[in-house]
């Protein structure tokens, strides 16, 4: 058993931030405070889809917390964004970064996703290995 086995039977929540239900940043926001003990902010009341910004944000390190670029192996508890789909304010379908994940070590990420329960997937397998765009590292973490 690991760490993540504890986090594995927690159902999406749309804006959840509790073991009752979970979106993704509930979930990286959960672990690191449980894990590290490391308090991130809540972000309660923005809609799933629109925490894409607090992805982007985190990737050009504007967040108000400190993330480093992880430029070798993915350690436990780095922050790792990936891109999907998304309709822009204009209508229009785009691609961007939209999801965040926790590394679990250097080659698995634990997420959860809408329609989903977390998940534990390889970072090489055919769902994650074309949507990482990015891995950072809380500075508290370095």
């Amino acid at each position: 058993m690991n760490w993540a086995d504890s986090y594995l039977a927690i159902p999406f929540r749309e804006n959840g931030r509790t073991r009752a239900g979970l979106d993704c940043w509930g979930l990286y926001r959960l672990i690191l405070l449980e894990r590290c003990g490391i308090k991130l902010p809540l972000y309660d009341g923005i809609p799933t889809g629109a925490l894409r910004r607090v992805c982007r944000a985190m990737d050009r390190d504007r967040h108000g917390e400190e993330w480093l670029p992880v430029t070798g192996p993915m350690q436990p508890y780095d922050a790792v964004l990936m891109t999907g789909q998304y309709v822009g304010v204009d209508g229009i379908e785009r691609t961007g970064i939209v999801h965040i994940g926790c590394a679990l070590d250097s080659k698995r990420v634990i997420h959860i996703e809408r329609d989903a329960d977390v998940a534990v997937q390889d970072r090489n397998s055919l769902r994650l290995r074309h949507r990482i765009k990015d891995i950072r590292r809380h500075r508290s973490l370095a």
